[in-house]
């Protein structure tokens, strides 16, 4: 188990910073917790959405993407293109400001698919960029929503590497 974890394997953020940090896995000590950057390129964007036109909320099919269709949410990335996941808030094709997440009944949303990874929790994982002077960004990989919250919270995490 990691230290600073919980029997669980679910940490704080600066717990889980330092443990992936720390990790040397496949010959590899550069790990870390995967990011996300404001989908403007200038500043987090909070307010509510369901189709990912603001950085807080719900995407749909492609994630969370900059002006030019990059990627900025590497586990939105994960979760809805890479694994093809469902977030549980339809993209509602308009402003993206519908309160109404009506993918309750449908048994489609959610951590469907885990491809080829093993020990994937329907739960809270870290990002490993800031919000705010006491929070960080979460994803959410029990509905595929990402927003903030209180660094001393306890949830899990997921190493990852930049390319190549």
């Amino acid at each position: 188990m990691t230290s600073g974890a919980d029997a669980d394997g679910r940490m704080t953020w600066a717990e889980a910073n330092a443990w992936a940090d720390s990790l040397t896995l496949g010959g590899y000590t550069d790990w870390r917790l995967p990011t996300n950057t404001p989908i403007n390129g200038t500043s987090y964007q909070t307010n509510f959405t369901t189709n990912a036109t603001s950085d807080w909320g719900f995407a749909d099919s492609a994630g969370w993407v900059d002006g030019t269709g990059n990627p900025v949410s590497e586990m939105g990335h994960m979760f809805y293109v890479t694994l093809g996941n469902l977030g549980f808030c339809p993209p509602d094709g308009g402003d993206g400001n519908s309160a109404t997440c009506d993918n309750a009944g449908s048994t489609a949303w959610g951590l469907t698919n885990t491809g080829p990874f093993s020990n994937v929790q329907a739960s809270l994982y870290w990002s490993g960029s800031v919000l705010g002077s006491s929070s960080a960004w979460r994803f959410l990989f029990n509905s595929g929503g990402q927003n903030g919250n209180g660094e001393v919270s306890n949830l899990f995490a997921w190493a990852v590497r930049s390319g190549g």
